[in-house]
């Protein structure tokens, strides 16, 4: 019975079904109340979307875009940074970067207790015009009750980009750090 019930809830949808039948048969499982309502959803914990933070930090410092989506649910949406054009995810990740972005967490994770948003700080280290350049960000990302990234949001400005010389940003006309790596690669 132990294994059977392990193998069940390997998955959110697995999980719904053994609660119908816990509510069903709560006696045979000698489960809590609480278990035993059919209304419950599986439900992201702060501990899981932390991880996932940390999984999208190495998946983009690895190069690795298909991990990076993974991540993603299918129609999770990007602004980055916030004020420019949502994108799909996919579509904003599915081309590679020409040259591989480095990320460094400054701080730990921020993440909500019921698992529904975490925010990170963040030094990305990039080329910007054939350049090296620092850009500081914060992404603030939402997820769904499976640990899906739904929406990611950066926050970060032309305040927040330092360049290798004594050129300023507004030099560069552009606050896309992203298209501009890909076009000027």
């Amino acid at each position: 019975m132990a294994s059977t019930i392990r193998f069940i809830a390997d998955s959110p949808l697995a999980v719904r079904g053994l609660t119908i039948w816990a509510a069903a048969f709560p006696q045979r499982l000698n489960l809590p109340v609480y278990f035993r309502s059919p209304n419950l959803e599986c439900m992201a914990s702060a501990d899981h979307i932390t991880a996932v933070m940390h999984e999208y930090l190495d998946a983009i410092n690895s190069g690795d875009n298909l991990a990076v989506l993974r991540l993603f649910a299918a129609d999770a949406t990007v602004e980055d940074p916030v004020g420019s054009e949502t994108k799909s995810a996919h579509e904003f990740f599915a081309a590679p970067f020409p040259s591989r972005p480095r990320l460094e967490l400054v701080s730990p994770v921020s993440a909500t207790d019921d698992g529904s948003a975490a925010a990170m700080a963040f030094t990305l280290r990039m080329m910007w015009h054939g350049r090296p350049a620092t850009i500081d960000v914060v992404d603030v990302m939402s997820f769904d009750r499976a640990g899906n990234i739904i929406q990611m949001r950066a926050h970060w400005g032309s305040t927040n980009i330092t360049l290798s010389d004594a050129d300023s940003i507004t030099e560069t006309g552009s606050t896309q750090p992203h298209e501009t790596a890909r076009t000027t690669m």
